[in-house]
């Protein structure tokens, strides 16, 4: 009976040391490509006025769609920089604890 214990208790603390040191799952890299409608080429000089404007109209919906999407993952690839940044100071920081931590205990 105790031999089955330990051996359940062996399990789970080797459970839970390998779930501790697993890396968390890769964030996703590829961002979504725009929703925006490109326009059609410039209906050149011969066109009617009509289809001119409206040309231009497409232009501008596209540029405002585009603008609207690069702030967009502007903001996610701040916000994703600021998460790494603060993980490497949370990671020198426990470092510079730990090295201290090992000099104390070896008495330098």
């Amino acid at each position: 009976m105790f031999a089955t214990r330990a051996l359940v208790a062996l399990a789970i603390a080797a459970t839970g040391i390998a779930i501790a040191q697993s890396p968390p799952p890769a964030p996703s890299s590829a961002a979504e490509p725009p929703a925006c409608v490109k326009p059609d080429p410039h209906p050149g000089r011969l066109a009617s006025d009509t289809r001119k404007k409206q040309w231009f109209k497409d232009v501008n919906a596209w540029k405002d769609c585009s603008g609207v999407y690069i702030s967009e993952l502007q903001a996610r690839a701040s916000t994703a920089i600021a998460a790494a940044n603060k993980a490497v100071e949370d990671y020198n920081r426990a470092a510079k604890e730990f090295q201290e931590q090992s000099r104390a205990e070896s008495g330098q």
